[in-house]
């Protein structure tokens, strides 16, 4: 469970955000193609549904073949009269391999921040508000790989001192988590606070009716292309 939940948490977290931004760029290369391009709620949930299947495969091949044993260790031993030793000891779950399943998912997991930071790069253009994430989406992945860095780092160094490595990983965690839907959130609703519309310049129908998108020639400045999908 405490392997599960934090891949299965990343992958809706961040596969989410970048499923969003993967419908925005498709929609605004298929313009600069004269191309009609339609990518419907179904196929982004079908996209990080295969994200999570990924995660479940590597985990429950992982499960499968090493799967995890207890292993203790003795943190202390105090004596207790003349008979007795009061022994602390600290139980992990370890499997024989586990360097290389970590490994495979880090893989996993950098190649997905590594599609999001070239989803973020190719809309960071876009003028619509609403539409345009690539400056939270770098620095949410900024967040994250530091804030992993510094945990991994530190809890390695402190593996003994069971209370203060549990502590520093929970804090690591939690500040992560805020910090991302801060960046995710905070801006939409100061946008929809200043101007009632998140998206500039455009009527106040619902993300869910059909948006013409033009998109202008730099080299002209003439409308090459006008493409009607549903966001």
């Amino acid at each position: 469970l405490r392997l599960w939940v934090p891949v299965i948490g990343f992958t809706l977290a961040f596969g989410t955000m970048f499923a969003k931004t993967y419908r925005v760029y498709r929609i605004f290369i298929g313009s600069k193609a004269n191309k009609k391009v339609i990518i419907t709620d179904t196929q982004l949930v079908v996209l990080v549904g295969v994200l999570l299947l990924i995660d479940l495969i590597l985990l429950m091949t992982w499960q499968i073949i090493d799967p995890p044993a207890i292993v203790y260790f003795n943190i202390s031993s105090v004596p207790k009269g003349l008979d007795q030793i009061v022994v602390s000891q600290s139980w992990t779950c370890h499997s024989s391999h586990h360097i290389y399943w970590f490994i495979a998912l880090y893989s996993e997991k950098g190649l997905l921040l590594l599609a999001g930071m070239f989803l973020a790069w190719e809309t960071r253009k876009i003028r619509y508000a609403a539409l345009n994430d690539s400056q939270y989406m770098a620095m949410a992945v900024y967040n994250v790989v530091v804030l992993s860095g510094i945990g991994v780092l530190s809890v390695s160094i402190i593996a003994q001192n069971i209370n203060a490595a549990y502590g520093l990983m929970s804090g690591l965690m939690i500040l992560g988590n805020t910090v991302i839907l801060c960046l995710v959130f905070v801006p939409k609703f100061i946008e929809f606070k200043r101007n009632g519309n998140p998206i500039r310049g455009h009527s106040t129908k619902s993300l869910s009716t059909c948006v013409a998108m033009q998109s202008v020639s730099t080299a002209n400045k003439t409308p090459i292309s006008k493409t009607s999908t549903t966001l």
